[in-house]
């Protein structure tokens, strides 16, 4: 029987090779209805701070949602990872052009940007948009096995929501003892409330 550390990493393998395989036009198409859905949360209208992440690979394009975020004067933070292992911090986003390529091939604010305010990051009005490869019903991730969200999401109190494609929405996952949960679901089918 293989451990929860060991099915994680065959299922990472099978899900990105799912997720690979969308067809361009699905995938843009699900990724507009994922981001109109975003948008259109009350979480998302109220939030003062919203916590995105640069798109890597076939993650789910929240670009526009960036976008949107500055255009109506928002307060915008993506994650950097820093040198520390294991530690990742978000960093004010006032630009698109600032962001530089960086870990992982990832899209990062520059090591200067200004540290997102502790009091912000503990804002209830702030709205986090957490990428992974699959969500399960319950709202636990597979994440890439850096366990950076994981730690994140800890002593976040704002309103963390996944975002994931259809097919990758699992009726469970493996999960262990640090692994958390987030508030809500977006999929190209809309928004769901994980069970409990």
């Amino acid at each position: 029987m293989l451990s929860a550390r060991d099915e994680k990493r065959e299922l990472r393998k099978q899900c990105a090779a799912i997720r690979d395989g969308i067809a361009p036009a699905e995938k843009q198409s699900a990724d507009q209805r994922i981001n109109r859905l975003f948008l259109s949360l009350s979480s998302y209208r109220f939030s003062q701070l919203v916590l995105l992440y640069s798109p890597i690979k076939s993650e789910i394009d929240v670009r526009p949602i960036m976008e949107a975020t500055l255009a109506c004067g928002k307060k915008l933070a993506l994650p950097l990872c820093e040198e520390e292992p294991g530690v990742m911090t978000f960093r004010m986003i006032e630009d698109l052009g600032m962001l530089q390529k960086g870990t992982f091939g990832v899209m990062e604010p520059p090591k200067d940007a200004p540290l997102c305010p502790k009091e912000l990051l503990l804002d209830e009005h702030a709205i986090l948009a957490v990428p992974a490869l699959a969500f399960d019903k319950h709202g636990f991730r597979l994440g890439y096995g850096k366990g950076y969200y994981d730690r994140f999401l800890a002593d976040f109190k704002g309103t963390s929501v996944g975002l994931v494609y259809r097919r990758l929405l699992v009726d469970r996952l493996p999960k262990g003892y640090y692994d958390r949960k987030v508030g809500l679901l977006i999929s190209e089918s809309g928004v769901m409330l994980p069970d409990d």
